[in-house]
């Protein structure tokens, strides 16, 4: 079967990029926002200590930041350090 310009595949791989860099940039900001909010949410914790869940709350917002953390790096690690694109290749193959 062979595929023109204009045709279903075509049109297919373009709404796939589409939306995949669409999802690139939802969840970059959605990170971007949430980190401060998680911040400033960590340093009014702090007044907090009396309060019998803190420990809970503290936890989840120290959970939140690591997660929220490790995704911001996953998306924009491998455009700011190019050279770490095979890390994960080096120890696999040891």
């Amino acid at each position: 079967m062979t595929s023109t310009s204009s045709g279903p595949a075509t049109n297919s791989l373009q709404t796939w990029m589409f939306v995949s860099q669409l999802q690139y940039w939802v969840v970059l900001v959605v990170v971007l926002l949430t980190l401060p909010l998680i911040v400033v949410g960590l340093l009014r914790l702090r007044r907090l200590r009396r309060s019998h869940y803190y420990h809970f709350l503290l936890g989840i917002c120290v959970a939140n930041l690591v997660s929220l953390s490790t995704i911001l790096f996953d998306i924009v690690g491998p455009s700011v350090f190019p050279t770490m694109k095979d890390y994960g290749r080096y120890y696999l193959e040891m």
